[in-house]
């Protein structure tokens, strides 16, 4: 080689060398580090693909007494095998199961999906299919028109802030589609509180179930499912059918000491610590005195909690939890002493949890 060309080559080889390097977002490295994080397949040109004959299912008019199935249908129209690695729905009331889980190119399959209304009215839930095509997962979406056999007002039995140490009786009207129906039994989720079913002497396809709160429930945040179990023909030539409503109660009970939130509530990822605050505020304008917090979470014993005084009458519970490795839900109580009269010793719920 002559000394021309030499310097030639020198200079293509330094060239080489000193060009930028590609942007990651728009060309990401396929180092082996990289591809361990990718698992879809190992070949760019033996990829696998999902395509639904509908990303959504109609269930159309239904009563709410009623479960329906239907189907969704897809096809594996990728050149490897298509899997079906995880299915999530977002109500309890709806179903979704793959007829399997590995399809061939070029098969079909199918969900089927079984939907259990909870409530009347148009009703719009969410499935989410992870597959091994892509990290995202494909959302398909369930509508309803239920229609319902008996009408309940108020759907949610919000009772606000009540005085601490005081009975409270909550109203619920319950009317029925037709005179075979009946309430068969009221109950509530809190065993503190109770729950009766009256007549409505102006209206016979009417019943007043009240939700009483008993002067002894404890100081702060109240909360309780009314289980409503009715029963009764939807129309002549049918059976009598039997289900389920519930009625959401909530409320909080305060006297000189109220609590902002009324619980501790956490979601945390497996070894993340977090820290959590509820803000006590004495209301008669007195001096705040807060002492003595305790706090057990059955799982975190490592957990502790703190006392900030912020103001004269204010002052912080501040919970810190390191991480934990078990996902699961938690449940737990901070105990503390205050220098109220009537709300001495009082304790704050805790409820959370450590999930992927």
């Amino acid at each position: 080689m002559n000394r021309t060309s030499a310097i030639t080559v020198l200079f293509a080889v330094l060239a080489i060398l000193v060009l930028p390097g590609c942007d990651p977002e728009e060309a990401p490295s396929q180092s082996a580090e990289t591809t361990q994080d990718v698992p879809k397949q190992a070949h760019a040109d033996t990829l696998p693909e999902v395509t639904f004959d509908s990303m959504s299912v109609d269930f159309g008019v239904m009563r709410e007494d009623q479960i329906l199935t239907r189907r969704i249908e897809f096809a594996s129209t990728g050149d490897a095998v298509l899997e079906i690695v995880e299915v999530k729905t977002t109500c309890g009331c709806t179903a979704a199961q793959p007829d399997r889980r590995r399809y061939e190119p070029g098969t079909r399959g199918f969900f089927e999906v079984t939907f259990d209304p909870s409530a009347p009215g148009k009703q719009k839930k969410f499935i989410n299919v992870i597959t091994n095509v892509r990290d995202e997962a494909y959302r398909l979406t369930v509508h309803a028109d239920v229609t319902g056999l008996v009408g309940i007002e108020p759907k949610l039995l919000d009772l606000k802030v009540l005085r601490y140490h005081k009975e409270y009786v909550g109203t619920v009207l319950v009317t029925l589609d037709n005179a075979s129906y009946r309430v068969v039994s009221a109950t509530t989720s809190n065993v503190l509180l109770r729950a009766t079913v009256h007549a409505v002497p102006e209206n016979p396809l009417q019943r007043r179930v009240e939700v009483t709160i008993p002067d002894t429930t404890p100081w702060g945040g109240v909360f309780s499912w009314l289980n409503l179990v009715i029963e009764g023909r939807p129309s002549e030539d049918e059976a009598v059918q039997r289900y389920l409503r519930k009625v959401r109660v909530q409320g909080q009970l305060f006297g000189d000491l109220t609590s902002k939130p009324d619980t501790f509530r956490f979601g945390a990822k497996p070894g993340a610590s977090f820290e959590r605050k509820v803000t006590l505020t004495r209301t008669d304008g007195q001096p705040l005195d807060v002492t003595q917090a305790t706090i057990q979470i059955i799982g975190m014993p490592d957990a502790t909690v703190s006392i900030v005084r912020v103001g004269d009458s204010v002052t912080e519970l501040v919970m810190n939890c390191p991480g934990v490795a078990g996902a699961r839900p938690y449940r737990g109580t901070v105990k503390f002493r205050t220098n109220v009269i009537g709300e001495e010793v009082l304790v704050i719920p805790i409820v959370g949890v450590v999930r992927d």
